[in-house]
């Protein structure tokens, strides 16, 4: 999968938990009091800072960690609680996003 607003709203959706409005162009959270804005602009796929949040989501549970390659790329690795290995290698912030939705059981068929 490619970088990009799709993605983002993706691992927005499948590791926040947060539903994502087209028209208002937010991300919100759903209560009992109605919905909650999350963020506007939230762009994990190609920004380095929103990366790094779901980076630091999933690092307890799924030991993701990102390390540099000598071809100009980065890996983004972790473990699965079945001891399976992820491996995502790719620019940082995409590597990081594909990690985690791996992680979390996405296959790449479903949204």
């Amino acid at each position: 999968m490619k970088a990009g607003r799709e993605l983002d709203i993706l691992v927005a959706n499948k590791v926040f938990g947060w539903e994502y409005d087209e028209f208002l162009e937010m991300f919100y959270t759903k209560h009992e009091l109605g919905p909650v804005p999350r963020h506007s602009n939230f762009k994990p796929s190609t920004n380095i800072t929103d990366a790094w949040q779901v980076l630091e989501k999933m690092q307890d549970r799924y030991q993701l960690g990102l390390m540099p390659t000598s071809f100009g790329k980065w890996v983004c690795r972790g473990y699965l609680p079945e001891t399976a290995k992820i491996q995502v290698q790719a620019e940082a912030p995409l590597a990081i996003c594909l990690a985690a939705l791996e992680a979390v059981g996405w296959e790449g068929g479903e949204k």
